[in-house]
């Protein structure tokens, strides 16, 4: 018997009726129906063993629980029935008996007898300031008893969901609901996870794409949707999870998260779940017996003898857990012990498995009982607790039983195995037993069984044999089994006490079978040495398993090598399937010079436990001559002129005296090379080598790469048909000679003109040359570029013997006066360039010079008129000049009009391009004494220092006023009366 109980507090809450709405949106301009459907498999649920009531109302609504309170005790009692736990303000709670009346309810119960109770709840009539869903409490107890063990213990159900035992508390949940579809409520424990599981629907009838959309939920939680859209043909469905994630809170704190599911054919379309997520840590446990290891919940035993049983405890509340366990009810004389009396940190859902040993007495009575109560209770809450009552009945008048020593036994195919099994009957009467064999499963193919007998009468405390013979299937794999069940059965009375049946197993295993053919072909083989031998060996795997087998060469003649090889592939061993064939080709390499005569290799197949199985082959090796050239530098590079010589080795790779003859033909190449061999015989014993050499003269005029390809022919003396040839090349090398030349040497220009020069390239040597062409260093601000026939180039190539011309430009700067951003560019001077001709033998440098002409440009700014000047003054005049020319000048300064006139500082003056000098020219003047009143004028003229031919020259205009009044009438100057 199983006591099941409800553990009160834990919050698991299912709702047993499912509300799914269709959106239904119609756009004719799509001309299909876009719907979903939200669709969630569970509404309420949680980890923990309590299934208590739910509802769902509105804001403002209240709905009734039925609760059922049954006296489940052995005497007349009083209950009180009350709310312990009124759910949170503004919801409200009360309780109502049959009669109508309020509060907390009380009454009087027979054994067995059932009292009804109502709880109302009521929601609050708005969303402000109130929780989703409210918690209601009601608790049973009886006045005058104090514990489960007591006769007046209580049963509490709440609209026929299930009865508690041994407790007082039960709690239901209400939810609001003013969504289309019920919200999921889970519960989890502080810290936890809990995964929503829902589907999205495409009701409509054209296919369309979702977005899955989720609200954020409150802080410190978390929560994370498997996927962002879903896209749905129309009728299909794809299910998507919410994963939300609880802080480490306090019990009751909750959080809501909305999952929508929107059209995005028609975002209209859209349905939506309400996920309502809370904090609760509950407790709960459940010890039962394991399924698999211990059906039986009652065993029979001989006396002093134990049983055991496998038993399992699963924590049913939301959080990790500890719990005791304890054994109750053990009769005096037996004795009972768990494997473990206590199981630490249980995560909520987890089951542990512990024993029960329960040993009788050795004075037992006739068909004496034990029934040991096993309690688990959970140290989170000593409230939560769970029992099983496993029973052991010893000492009956019925009791069989059988045994073997050896269970399990291994055979080859085709072999028997023969068990040997007691059967004894331990009661206190006489007894006919029937026996059966029955399979665990079908029968493998091919396997029999036999029993020695299938009845037997024995006496009590007798034991009698039976012979159980299992054969294997010829055709039996490795470890092929065969479990052969042998039951007995008592011919008890019915209704009889005792162990009436026993059942034993027994277990035959195939063994492996370690079995491989060979053979091989072609069993002889004639060859010549300097080859190969080629054979074919099958292997067959003969055994029941999967077997490996490898090739090796045990015996053969020395200096030989093989190879072993599997579908084209070198390999050392190969892999053979359960009675499969596999081939390996055997190459035998025969080295030169092998004596003729026969030979034999001796080749043995391993498996995986090394059994070998041999097979053998003949090679004859052939009478044989054959000559063999070699040269380890068959090609030469060779100066025009210069002579080489090859070094060939000759050498007799038979297996036979022979007598090589030499002789040499020019295959390609001038007739006029010089060629001529060492030797044209020579006798050579088997394996015998001589070299011998061959020389080669390169003619003077040869071109570079040209060459004379030879061949070297031996051949046998003893069989004319084996020759062997040999070519021989010599090349001559290049010779690299180039002459470059740039004309003329020196070229004058203007600032902005071009200076041209011609490179003449000459290639004096016997092959084609690839010229490069390069400018090394050239002012700044100027440009060049390289051209023949109009078209620029940076590099050309040039046949032997033969020449070319090239233009090079050089670009000079246009000169600007009084420049700020290049001063330098285009000054007068002689500039010097440097330019590169490159082959492969070398480099040329060349070089040249371009002159820029000078440009001589200057101006005089005229001086100040003199004013009030009187006769017999000294004056001076304080001149300006500028050279907008690109080199120095010196400038020659004469005055015109000044006889009689005294002049002093007339002296050349230097200056450099884009110079101006001011005030350095100081003209002295003095005005004679008989100079007349008025205005006298004389021109200042500034002659250049460059050519003579094409005078520069830049004039100014002085003016001296004489307003006294003169004592002569004499005096140069050109007088200007005012």
């Amino acid at each position: 018997m199983k006591f099941n109980s409800l553990r009160f507090g834990a919050l698991v809450f299912i709702i047993s009726s499912l509300v799914l709405v269709n959106l239904h949106a119609v756009n004719a301009d799509r001309q299909g129906n876009y719907d979903v459907i939200l669709y969630t498999p569970e509404t309420v649920s949680s980890n923990a063993q309590n299934t208590p009531t739910t509802h769902i109302v509105s804001y403002g609504g209240e709905t009734t629980f039925n609760i059922l309170v049954k006296n489940v005790g052995t005497t007349y009692a009083r209950f009180n029935v009350r709310i312990s736990s009124p759910p949170k303000a503004p919801w409200s709670a009360n309780l109502e008996d049959n009669t109508g009346y309020l509060g907390t309810v009380s009454f009087q119960l027979s054994p067995n007898e059932v009292r009804s109770v109502t709880l109302h709840v009521r929601a609050p009539s708005s969303s402000s300031n109130c929780d989703p869903y409210a918690l209601t409490t009601v608790e049973s107890m009886p006045e005058d008893t104090c514990g489960c063990e007591d006769a007046g213990d209580v049963q509490v159900n709440v609209e026929g969901r299930q009865w508690v035992d041994c407790s007082n508390k039960i709690t239901v949940l209400t939810i609001i609901c003013n969504h289309k579809t019920p919200p999921m409520v889970h519960i989890v424990a502080p810290g936890a996870s809990t995964i929503y599981n829902m589907d999205v629907i495409n009701n409509g009838d054209v296919q369309d794409t979702y977005s899955i959309l989720n609200s954020v939920p409150d802080p410190l939680w978390s929560a994370q949707k498997s996927t962002n859209s879903v896209f749905l043909l129309a009728g299909d469905s794809e299910p998507i999870q919410l994963t939300v994630t609880a802080p480490m809170g306090q019990d009751g704190d909750f959080t809501i998260v909305n999952v929508t599911a929107r059209s995005q054919g028609q975002p209209t379309v859209q349905d939506t779940v309400v996920t309502i997520t809370i904090i609760s840590r509950i407790y709960g446990v459940d010890v039962d017996f394991n399924p698999i290891t211990c059906p039986e919940h009652v065993q029979y035993v001989l006396p002093g003898k134990t049983a055991t049983f496998n038993l399992t405890l699963t924590n049913k509340g939301t959080t990790i857990d500890s719990f005791t366990l304890e054994t109750l009810d053990v009769p005096a004389g037996w004795s009972a012990s768990l494997s473990v009396t206590k199981i630490n940190n249980l995560n909520a859902g987890a089951t542990a498995y512990f024993m029960l040993n329960v040993t009788s007495p050795q004075s037992a009575g006739l068909s004496e009982r034990a029934d040991i109560r096993v309690r688990g209770t959970s140290l989170g809450d000593p409230s939560k607790r769970d029992e099983v009552i496993p029973a052991v009945i010893t000492n009956t008048p019925y009791f069989v039983l059988l045994e073997g020593l050896e269970l399990v036994k291994y055979v080859y195919p085709c072999e028997t195995a023969i068990f040997n099994i007691t059967a004894t009957n331990f009661g206190t009467v006489s007894d006919t037993f029937k026996f059966t064999i029955t399979t665990d499963g079908e029968l493998n193919p091919g396997w029999t069984f036999s029993l020695s007998t299938y009845q037997l009468t024995i006496n009590p405390k007798s034991s009698a044999t039976l012979v159980l013979s299992v054969t294997a299937s010829c055709n039996a794999l490795f470890n092929d089994k065969e479990q052969i069940i042998i039951r007995a059965d008592s011919s008890a009375p019915p209704g009889s006490i005792g162990k009436l049946t026993d059942r034993i197993t027994t277990t035959t295993i195939v063994k492996q079978v370690h079995k491989i053919e060979a053979d091989g072909y072609p069993a002889y083989q004639s060859v010549d040495p300097c080859s190969n031998a080629y054979f074919t060996i099958n292997v067959a795997n003969k055994g029941n398993w999967l077997e490996t087998v490898r090739p090796e060469v045990v015996d053969g003649p020395t200096g030989w090598s093989y190879t072993f090889y599997n579908w084209g592939k070198v390999v050392d061993s190969m892999d053979l399937a359960i009675r499969a064939n596999g081939t390996f080709s055997m190459e035998a390499s025969i080295p030169c010079g092998t004596p003729p005569g026969n030979y034999s290799i001796r080749v043995v197949i391993s498996d995986s436990v090394n059994d070998r199985v041999p097979v053998n082959f003949t090679v004859h090796v052939n009478p044989f001559y054959m000559i063999k050239l070699n040269c380890s530098d068959p090609i030469h590079y060779v100066d025009q002129g210069d002579t080489t010589t090859f070094i060939v080795t000759v050498r007799n790779i038979g297996n036979l005296n022979d007598t090589a003859l030499i002789n040499f033909s020019k295959i390609s190449g001038r007739i006029d090379w010089v060629s001529q061999i060492s030797i044209r015989s020579v006798y050579l014993l088997v394996g015998q080598a001589t070299e011998f050499t061959y020389t080669v003269a390169v003619p003077y005029d040869a071109m570079a790469l040209e060459q004379l390809v030879s061949e070297i022919n031996a051949q046998s003396a003893g069989d004319f048909t084996k020759t062997d040839r040999l070519n021989l090349t010599a090349i001559a090398n290049q010779v690299h000679k180039i002459n470059a030349t740039i004309s003329p040497p020196v070229i004058s220009v203007y600032p902005g003109e071009y200076a041209n020069y011609t490179i003449n390239i000459t290639n004096k040597g016997n092959g084609i040359e690839r010229i490069t062409l390069a400018m090394l260093a050239l002012p700044h601000a100027w440009n060049y570029e390289f051209t023949q026939e109009g078209v620029k180039i940076t590099e050309l190539t040039l046949n032997a013997l033969s020449n070319t011309t090239i233009t090079l430009r050089i670009k000079t700067p246009v000169w600007v006066p009084f420049s700020t951003t290049n001063p330098t560019a285009g000054l007068a001077g002689n500039y010097t360039f440097n330019i590169s001709v490159g082959a492969e033998g070398g480099f040329i440098p060349l070089s040249a010079m371009t002159i820029i002409k000078q440009i001589y440009n200057f101006t005089i700014e005229p001086p100040k008129q003199i004013k009030d000047a009187k006769r017999n003054d000294v004056k001076t005049f304080l001149l300006s000049i500028k050279n907008f020319g690109n080199g120095p000048d010196l400038i020659t300064i004469a005055l015109e009009d000044a006889t009689g006139w005294g002049i002093i500082n007339l002296k050349p003056i230097p200056i450099n391009a884009s110079e101006t000098k001011g005030n350095v020219l100081e003209l002295t003047v003095t005005i004679p004494n008989n100079a007349r009143n008025g205005r006298y004028n004389f021109i200042i003229k500034g002659t250049s220092s460059g050519p003579i031919e094409f005078p520069v020259t830049s004039n100014a205009t002085c003016t001296i006023v004489i307003s006294e009044k003169p004592t002569n009438s004499t005096g140069g100057g050109c007088l200007d009366i005012a």
